[in-house]
């Protein structure tokens, strides 16, 4: 899979060295608080959840991708759900990266490549208290679709609002 080059960041497939990076963002508080990650009480559900991810990200029928920054693997983004004609994308990065543009870097770049791939919609959904990925999502050009949902996360409940972007059609 050739990786993908943004500005400051490259989204490539994860690799075994990744592991440590990957289970350190999986474990952060902050980042468990609005990225939906089951609690990782064991060395089996630490497997269980790289495995998962590193897959995903050699997989030719799902769009996931490690986010490198500099050759460090700083966070993931990747598909969520898949409907006919729309994909679900869903990113973390690990908290010492937020607020720089990382993230919109990155998720804008896998909707290029999603699109270019000929995915007609690229959605996305976001707690209603985690206003920095909805700034990522509007950054990166989606618009509200009018769906909201109650989703029970960890003991709380929380109102998700989602957003998508539809490729344009060349004319």
């Amino acid at each position: 899979m050739t990786p993908l080059r943004a500005a400051r960041v490259t989204l490539c497939p994860m690799e075994e060295a990744h592991r440590s990076a990957v289970l350190a963002i999986l474990r952060d508080p902050v980042v468990a608080r609005t990225y939906m990650v089951p609690e990782i009480t064991s060395q089996e559900i630490e497997e269980k959840l790289f495995r998962h991810l590193w897959s995903l990200t050699r997989s030719r029928e799902r769009f996931a991708w490690a986010v490198c920054c500099q050759g460090e693997l700083i966070g993931f983004v990747h598909e969520v759900e898949r409907q006919d004609d729309w994909v679900e994308l869903g990113w973390a990065l690990h908290p010492l990266w937020h607020g720089q543009g990382f993230a919109t870097e990155a998720v804008c770049a896998a909707i290029e490549a999603m699109f270019a791939q000929g995915v007609a919609e690229v959605r996305a959904g976001a707690f209603e208290s985690n206003p920095a990925s909805i700034r990522v999502m509007e950054k990166c050009g989606m618009q509200p679709i009018g769906l909201t949902e109650q989703i029970s996360y960890r003991g709380q409940q929380h109102r998700c609002v989602y957003r998508s972007i539809r490729r344009q059609e060349k004319s």
